[in-house]
């Protein structure tokens, strides 16, 4: 696909609101009656900032008959309640006769989310008591956002004087478009952490320059892409300088080998394409891995969600994961008693192979 490609779809984008019926194609050249392949969307919670969604078709085969099409889009952690935003389920029990489902944490369990939680407590506590610097280096569009939310509702609103001591900072494109979409949808997450939220000057390598008894706490959008040119790696550069720094990253270490992996274990990684030299953290830095920020569901969730929308003899399309995560997914699913007393089909697509 090329740019030229790209541009051309967007301009064929509609919006459609949740829970409308729209007719998108019809299956008859001559468009008659009866052919027509209806969708309708539904909330799949997987981001919290802007709407993500699930799609439902109904599609004709043969004269009179349709089959339910469900693809499940990116599902959200169960273990998330509101403010965060949930997956909306109603309408599709027992309604899919054929289930494409992600599986990008097939392979994972997550854990409990209030343990996690509280060891980030701990951690926040003995940045600030040591005026430690911390970056949050994200990838995703509304971790930010997430993280500040707990920081803030869990600590801030609890005790004013710990906000005094701590200054926080955003850096990047991406989270300054997607804190404008939250404050257009009047994002209750957004509401709690608005006021404080600074934009990072653009002399950033002056403001890493001094030290005062305050911590920093910096949300940089775009995670570890060194090809990309990372906002998390531009600042890491300048706060890597820094003796006493924390970097922090929310549920997301990309596997072994990856720059945030090779950072949480003391090894070599790389920042931007700008500066390809390998860094690795000196003596008093340090990264962790921080949990309880997850935006998809683990194995578990996936098998129940599967449980509830698939139709008796019905059939699972595994997709959206590494092999590793598909393959654990696909075991949960053929030895889950109920998925067997559904008599489901379970199928891991290969490439360029056709179904029917």
């Amino acid at each position: 696909m090329t740019a030229a490609d790209v541009e051309k779809a967007t301009k064929k984008i509609q919006e459609v609101q949740f829970h409308t019926r729209q007719k998108i194609a019809n299956i008859f050249k001559n468009n008659r009656a009866g052919g027509d392949i209806i969708m309708t969307m539904r909330e799949s919670g997987h981001t919290h900032t802007v709407p993500s969604a699930q799609v439902f078709l109904e599609v004709p085969v043969g004269k009179w008959k349709k089959i339910g099409v469900l693809f499940s889009g990116d599902r959200w952690s169960s273990q998330l309640r509101p403010p965060y935003s949930q997956a909306d389920d109603r309408g599709l029990e027992n309604k899919a006769d054929v289930l494409v489902l992600e599986c990008t944490y097939g392979n994972r369990v997550h854990k409990n989310r209030e343990e996690a939680l509280q060891k980030l407590d701990k951690l926040v506590l003995d940045a600030i008591e040591k005026w430690e610097d911390i970056i949050f280096p994200t990838i995703s569009l509304d971790r930010p956002m997430m993280v500040m939310y707990e920081i803030v509702t869990r600590l801030f609103r609890k005790n004013t004087k710990l906000k005094e001591k701590v200054d926080m900072y955003y850096f990047g494109k991406m989270i300054r478009e997607i804190l404008d979409v939250a404050v257009a949808r009047k994002h209750p997450m957004e509401k709690e952490i608005h006021e404080f939220w600074k934009g990072l000057p653009h002399d950033h390598s002056a403001m890493f320059a001094k030290k005062g008894k305050k911590s920093r706490f910096v949300f940089a959008g775009g995670g570890f892409l060194p090809k990309n040119g990372s906002p998390a790696g531009a600042i890491l550069e300048f706060a890597l300088e820094q003796p006493d720094l924390n970097i922090w990253i929310p549920n997301y270490h990309g596997g072994p080998g990856s720059n945030a992996d090779n950072m949480i274990h003391g090894r070599e990684f790389l920042l931007t394409k700008e500066n390809p030299q390998p860094h690795k953290l000196e003596k008093g830095q340090h990264a962790t891995y921080i949990e309880g920020f997850s935006g998809h569901e683990d194995g578990p969730g996936l098998v129940s969600y599967a449980r509830k929308v698939i139709k008796e003899g019905g059939t699972i399309y595994l997709n959206h994961g590494s092999e590793e995560a598909r393959q654990a997914l696909y075991i949960l699913l053929m030895n889950d008693p109920i998925i067997k007393q559904k008599h489901i089909q379970v199928i891991l697509p290969t490439v360029n192979q056709e179904y029917t």
